[in-house]
């Protein structure tokens, strides 16, 4: 399948805990020069009260990568029967903007807890840097 991260989440994320966690999104997304809205439009991220949408840039870029609050649901959406949540993935193919999609499910873990799972194709040390941008930028709840 390639290099992907996944992860699931409830239907609908609380909003004042969506707005702490944007607020985190933006502090971290700020000064890298290395994504974009899409790969190929060379617009800043999006990052609004329902969703975050980027790329990489140009070859740099690969699967858009969205999160989105409340979940969209498109043909491929499905819904774990086991625990309720929504299954999302993003595909980087370890392509330089990894690092930040890494950094934000990082601080979405960080900001809704049980609220969303996260894995991964990469090991600990993939996800190392990813992490440490998401707690650098992390203010808490």
């Amino acid at each position: 399948m390639g290099y992907t991260h996944y992860w699931k989440k409830i239907e609908e994320l609380d909003q004042d805990k969506w707005n702490d966690f944007t607020k985190d999104v933006e502090s971290l997304l700020k000064d890298s020069t290395t994504i974009q809205l899409e790969d190929d439009v060379p617009k800043p991220p999006k990052i609004t009260k329902d969703y975050i949408r980027f790329n990489g840039k140009g070859e740099k870029g690969h699967e858009t990568f969205i999160f989105d609050r409340k979940q969209a649901i498109h043909s491929w959406t499905k819904v774990e029967d086991t625990d309720g949540m929504y299954f999302n993935f993003c595909k980087t193919a370890y392509k330089p903007y990894d690092l930040y999609v890494v950094a934000v499910l990082a601080l979405a873990s960080l900001h809704f807890g049980d609220d969303i799972l996260l894995s991964s194709d990469g090991s600990k040390h993939d996800l190392r840097t990813g992490h440490e941008l998401a707690y650098g930028v992390y203010k808490g709840v």
